[in-house]
């Protein structure tokens, strides 16, 4: 299966995903009300941080965390 084929069959089930749930691509719902995602992703933070111990192992799983949704929300408002 070609690369072209694979991204073809992402964007329809991504394009059936939003149909069949909002009505309309996610990425149009975050960048009209941004609150959506960066609310809940600084909650999300917050309260990994504030349970982890501080060790390093935890830091690393809190910087990966961070990065993840960093990465995400990079992608819904560019």
């Amino acid at each position: 299966m070609a690369v072209e084929d694979m991204l073809e069959l992402i964007a329809e089930a991504y394009r059936w995903l939003w149909q069949n749930t909002t009505g309309r691509p996610f990425t149009d719902i975050m960048r009209e009300q941004p609150e959506l995602f960066l609310l809940p992703a600084i909650l999300v933070l917050a309260v990994t941080a504030w349970k982890l111990p501080r060790k390093y192992w935890a830091r690393a799983v809190l910087l990966y965390l961070g990065v993840s949704i960093g990465f995400v929300g990079g992608h819904i408002f560019w």
